[in-house]
């Protein structure tokens, strides 16, 4: 048996009344702290994302980096039209070698298709998700800066208290933040990380 308990009993005091006093004194010391505490701040990356001036230049990077491809591409189903109608327009005895010609290419085109599609698709991810762990970088900052202890991303969160004063949304200085350093960023730079 716990000393405290045995000692409340020797008084004449139920164990409850003892414990009951802890729990009074634990709650009153986590309030005492969750006053003191820093405010919780939230932060919605994906609008800071969307709102940079960055994005733009995140789809001008990836589009020209795949134009060559896709130049190529374009040429090639050209051809592939030009293949078609010298087919249909062929005599009888070349048509069938010009058909089997023009189904080769056009699967060939469609495979050239998808994999373009593919690699545009993961470039596009991949430079996002570098962004977007440049904007957190950002965001820690700003929350250096307000003082907040904690930092949490607006989506991830299930439940707040409505206009819970003790939580700071801080969506709107990162999106500032990020148009200062794009502004004062030379030509052609990437977001600053600091």
């Amino acid at each position: 048996m716990n000393g405290r308990f045995r000692e409340s009993l020797e008084r004449g005091l139920p164990p409850c009344a003892t414990l009951s006093v802890c729990l009074g004194l634990i709650l009153v010391s986590v309030a005492a702290r969750a006053a003191d505490a820093s405010p919780v701040g939230v932060v919605d990356l994906e609008q800071a994302f969307q709102r940079s001036p960055a994005v733009m230049a995140l789809a001008v990077r990836v589009g020209a980096e795949f134009e060559p491809r896709r130049r190529a591409l374009n040429q090639r189903i050209a051809g592939l039209a030009r293949l078609r109608d010298r087919a249909q327009a062929a005599p009888a005895d070349e048509r069938v070698e010009l058909e089997e010609r023009v189904r080769a290419e056009a699967l060939a085109v469609a495979g050239v298709q998808a994999k373009l599609r593919r690699d545009m698709e993961a470039a596009q991810k991949e430079y996002g998700e570098e962004f977007m762990a440049r904007v957190a970088e950002v965001a820690a900052d700003v929350a250096r800066e307000k003082g907040l202890s904690i930092l949490v991303r607006k989506g991830g969160v299930l439940w707040t208290r409505p206009a819970d004063p003790a939580s700071v949304d801080i969506t709107e200085d990162v999106i500032r933040t990020i148009l200062l350093k794009v502004e004062q960023a030379p030509s052609g730079a990437s977001l600053p990380t600091h």
